[in-house]
């Protein structure tokens, strides 16, 4: 076989595989759930009054500055507002007020504790508090290959901690730690040639999302039990 024959004939394997590979990345249909299986929300609703809360990150590992840090409040925030029994019993405490408060009182958001809420749930206006923090999230690489086709995967990883907290006694009413891990590919490639993808940012946020939904089921179970 000829020299250009072989290329040929790696090539359009390589395509073929790259192709089965963002098949595979595809999302694909929740299946359904079990009676009794998360999510609770269907077994589980809110029919009292609304009641505010104020969502604080206590993150303290080195993500403070970072975009990571605001795409989890984010996505914590508008998971809150979409979630079929939070939304309808909390109402949240506007950023701009939680920052201008902790800034006020010479607080770091990252070292607050429930013993803290009292003294901070009476300044915001807040009946409970929300302590949110990504306990870890990180993300690694490794190759593999065969027959001249080498892939290269993104590993991820991430934790996410909740707790809620009881303004008036500082009581923790439920408390949560979620860990959600993936692998993505980021590079398949046939000797010099190759196509390159790079989805650690995306599996980052995907992941976030995960452990963020998985945690407030988790806490809503706490909440009804």
């Amino acid at each position: 076989m000829r020299l250009s024959q072989v290329r040929g004939v790696r090539t359009s394997f390589l395509m073929l595989l790259f192709g089965a590979l963002l098949v595979g990345c595809v999302p694909q249909a929740a299946t359904p759930t079990t009676p009794g299986s998360l999510p609770q929300t269907v077994q589980i609703r809110y029919d009292g009054p609304r009641e505010t809360v104020a969502v604080i990150d206590t993150t303290n590992i080195r993500l403070s500055g970072s975009p990571l840090k605001e795409r989890f409040l984010a996505i914590l925030t508008e998971e809150l507002i979409v979630h079929p029994y939070f939304k309808d019993r909390f109402s949240l405490v506007e950023r701009v007020k939680l920052d201008q408060v902790l800034k006020e009182q010479r607080l770091s958001a990252a070292g607050l504790s429930p013993t803290d809420a009292p003294r901070i749930g009476k300044l915001l206006g807040a009946r409970y508090l929300l302590l949110a923090s990504v306990v870890n999230a990180k993300t690694s690489r490794r190759s593999t290959g065969a027959l001249g086709i080498r892939i290269d995967e993104v590993q991820g990883t991430v934790e996410v901690a909740l707790s809620l907290v009881d303004s008036e006694n500082g009581r923790v009413l439920a408390r949560v730690l979620v860990s959600q891990s993936d692998t993505r590919v980021a590079r398949v490639s046939t000797g010099l040639a190759g196509v390159n993808l790079d989805p650690s940012e995306e599996l980052v946020s995907d992941l976030l999302r995960k452990a963020v939904k998985e945690a407030l089921e988790k806490m809503l179970v706490q909440l009804g039990s």
